[in-house]
């Protein structure tokens, strides 16, 4: 048995409300008849209609327009109302996101598992903020170039302090490469071995500082680590397939640009050791101001055969006073001594005169005694570490010069006269 009730306007054509004795109840007659809930519709305390115009499914205090407290499922497409090229896009184990017809982001789960921005290759800029930078990280689409800290990349690569434009705050920007394994840096140019530039496509690290830009090229670059490859292509004597250090700026042309090699040692610190002056072209070896195509400061030994040695050394007068003794300064491996106002100890007739000599350096040094003047005839006899028998420096008998090397073998190291 069913009951219902219709309006006046049912014309008898069926009921407006009928309930059925299997508990359904029907609303309406026909497909066009609207049904007005004024207030809160409750379905099987699942699914809610709230006065607001909010829906809730599972949840009967929804905050938008549908809440929904539970899982949803979606066969494919999620659509942006009115812009039907704006979606997010459902498949087996995939997920695209597209906005105005521009293929954003696609996420794949396969044998490889993958993510990736703009995949239809077309002109999309990909951007990362930090804290206080707008472009921490940006591809530049259309140049196909990375910037990090700008969105102007010059080059394929450009990284900029993400604090360069804001004043007082400006960072040092370090690469650093760490690894339990080797690190390094490969440069590899004219990787196609096509010689379409002849052989000028070679790897180069440029240096710049004091404001010189670096979106000209590299005419503003103030040295460089270079190979060449053509030779003579690049500077004045270079050699085919060369490595070399340059310390040229382009754009200043045969201007002072000196080049200095510096290492910290033990006994000569943190300096200088080779210097090429800007001027001429000079080389200086512990001298940053060399006068001569090569300047040596300090002692130089030349191997020739494996019957000869040469020695070459600057030399260094010392004035041994007026006492009837001194102690040697070693300031070169070439000694002038100015004895003529020094006097001796009476030994048996003759006056001598004691010079100590400090020790040797490295096994090998040699050091020549010269008498620059002694009007007294006073011998001069070294003292100290001295193995073996030696002779005095006696001006009367025509003996103006001693030569000594130092010899430092395990516990042996004294000096010994060369004869």
């Amino acid at each position: 048995m069913s009951a219902g009730f219709a309006s006046s306007g049912s014309g008898g054509q069926g009921f407006a409300i009928k309930l059925e004795k299997d508990g359904d109840t029907k609303l309406g007659n026909s497909d066009g008849d609207l049904h007005q809930v004024t207030g809160t519709l409750h379905l099987n305390n699942n699914v809610f209609f709230l006065a607001n115009g909010r829906v809730g499914i599972n949840t009967d205090s929804p905050a938008y327009k549908l809440g929904v407290a539970g899982n949803v499922g979606v066969n494919e497409y999620i659509y942006h109302n009115g812009d039907a090229n704006t979606f997010m896009r459902f498949q087996d184990d995939s997920i695209n996101l597209q906005a105005g017809g521009a293929d954003f982001i696609t996420l794949t789960e396969a044998s490889q598992d993958e993510v990736v921005i703009n995949e239809n290759s077309t002109d999309i800029d990909f951007r990362v903020e930090s804290n206080q930078n707008t472009h921490m990280f940006f591809v530049d689409g259309q140049n196909q170039r990375i910037g990090i800290g700008t969105n102007s990349a010059q080059s394929l690569l450009h990284i900029v302090d993400p604090f360069d434009s804001i004043s007082g705050q400006e960072k040092d920007v370090v690469l650093i490469l760490k690894s339990k394994k080797e690190t390094g840096i490969k440069l590899i140019a004219d990787s196609g071995n096509d010689n379409t530039d002849g052989e000028n496509n070679n790897p180069y690290i440029d240096f710049y500082q004091d404001g010189a830009a670096d979106t000209g090229g590299r005419s503003q670059r103030l040295a460089s680590i270079a190979m060449e490859g053509d030779a003579g292509a690049t500077f004045t004597g270079s050699l085919a397939n060369a490595f070399h250090l340059d310390a040229y700026h382009p754009l200043a042309g045969h201007s002072s640009r000196p080049l200095q090699i510096v290492n910290a040692s033990t006994n000569g610190g943190h300096a200088a050791r080779i210097t090429l002056e800007g001027t001429n072209g000079f080389v200086g070896i512990h001298t940053t101001t060399p006068g001569s195509p090569l300047e040596v400061s300090g002692n130089v030994r030349l191997h020739g055969t494996t019957t000869s040695q040469f020695y070459v050394t600057e030399v260094a007068e010392q004035d041994l006073g007026s006492g009837t003794s001194s102690t040697l300064t070693l300031a070169s491996g070439t000694m002038l001594l100015d004895a003529d106002s020094i006097n001796g100890i009476d030994m048996g007739g003759m006056e001598v005169h004691g010079l100590a000599i400090p020790r040797g350096g490295n096994s090998g040094t040699r050091l020549s005694l010269i008498l620059k003047g002694s009007s007294n005839n006073v011998f001069v006899l070294p003292s100290g570490l001295i193995s073996g028998s030696f002779d005095s420096l006696n001006p009367a008998a025509g003996v103006t010069s001693l030569e000594f090397m130092w010899i430092s073998e395990g516990t042996h190291q004294a000096w010994h006269q060369v004869k």
